[in-house]
């Protein structure tokens, strides 16, 4: 397959996925294709999709290309997935200006994609089921997982005794591994909207439940983490939060395409988590300036959005006394809780583009090139 079929299957699979003929175009002129190429290949592609009433023509923008962009392949590996390669720059933006680029980028997929909400949704639902059940047996048997003590000022407080550690631990493997499991399904989902192909809700919850076992062993390495770190920041006070944060930034990093691995491959959840360390240090090294998240955008997003809704609950409240606090209450609770399923899939999202990046170098073509390398300054070489 020549470099003008590979674009043409380019093309073809982006316009399935979903994506404008303007955006699959600027990242193609991004990665050095010339117009005329770019022209033909839509043509090609809008012989092969007819009849179609959506434009396939890209818009006109004149570019000077050099010589060698035209002799050396530009797209790498194109018939195995519609991705763009990329040199990485290691251009340099603000992280807020770089965060909401990327969320509304993420954003996009997730609006050309709207199956995609049912993962984060049912994995916090189910883990609101879980919750429920634990607090239940824990309710029922008090006596049996909770001690009655008097503290240092003579209050009397409950406890968790050695059973009721256990309980904990249980809950809090179980809760992980059903998080795991929803983001497995979903990460399995996103690889292939990202080489152009996708299928139905159920065929990527059969993917992420044949990985069950070393999901399931991931939960506990992570449970087990999350105990220790907890331990050592009440331990030993002030400094133990210092030390508990950043050993857990460092965890989340090391972990940030581990989900991924267990997904495409076989491995056992130990190598995973060694697979991701290391592809995350091969692409992006020690010099990290941020973990490109969500949570401070978020932040502020809550913000902006609840701020109206509690003055709302309050005219509320003005007008019907209680029982307009408690309409204004559940409106906020369920704007909460559509927020933070809408932030959790775009956040996978993302994640799942950066692992596609790392591992097979290139630019799934929902994101600009740039933007999307900018997230971490890449390592220097020596």
């Amino acid at each position: 397959m020549n470099d003008q079929e590979k674009l043409n299957s380019y093309i073809y699979r982006q316009l399935q996925a979903g994506l404008q003929p303007e955006e699959i175009a600027q990242q193609l002129r991004t990665a050095g294709w010339d117009e005329a190429t770019i022209a033909r290949s839509f043509e090609a592609a809008r012989a092969t999709l007819t009849p179609l009433a959506q434009p396939m023509a890209p818009p006109a923008q004149p570019m000077v290309t050099s010589p060698s962009s035209q002799s050396s392949p530009i797209v790498q590996q194109m018939a195995t997935g519609p991705a763009v390669s990329f040199a990485p720059t290691g251009q340099k933006r603000g992280r807020i200006k770089t965060g909401w680029l990327l969320l509304k980028q993420s954003m996009k997929v997730l609006l050309h994609n709207k199956q995609l909400i049912r993962y984060p949704f049912m994995g916090g639902l189910m883990s609101l089921l879980l919750t429920i059940i634990f607090a239940v047996i824990v309710i029922a048997g008090h006596s049996i997982f909770l001690v009655n003590s008097v503290d240092s000022a003579g209050k009397s407080v409950w406890t968790a005794n050695l059973y009721g550690n256990m309980l904990g631990a249980v809950y809090y493997v179980l809760t992980f591994f059903v998080i795991f499991l929803y983001n497995a399904g979903l990460a399995a989902h996103v690889l292939d909207i990202f080489r152009g192909t996708s299928q139905p809700y159920k065929h990527y919850m059969k993917v992420a439940w044949s990985k069950r076992v070393p999901i399931f062993f991931y939960a506990i390495i992570t449970a087990t983490v999350g105990f220790i770190l907890r331990t050592i920041e009440q331990r030993f006070k002030f400094l133990g939060f210092f030390i508990s944060k950043i050993f857990g930034a460092l965890w989340t990093l090391a972990n940030l395409f581990t989900i991924p691995v267990i997904v495409e491959s076989d491995s056992s959840a130990p190598s995973a988590i060694k697979q991701s360390t290391k592809l995350f240090l091969s692409r992006w090294g020690e010099n990290i300036t941020a973990r490109i998240t969500f949570g401070g955008l978020a932040f502020g997003l809550y913000l902006l959005f609840l701020i109206p809704l509690f003055i709302v609950t309050v005219m509320l409240g003005g007008l019907l006394g209680a029982v307009g606090i408690i309409i204004g209450f559940v409106i906020i609770f369920i704007s909460i809780i559509a927020f933070a399923t809408v932030e959790t899939a775009a956040e996978s999202i993302l994640s799942t583009g950066l692992y596609y990046y790392a591992k097979y170098e290139q630019i799934p073509g929902a994101y600009d090139p740039e933007l999307l390398n900018a997230t971490f300054i890449p390592k220097k070489q020596k």
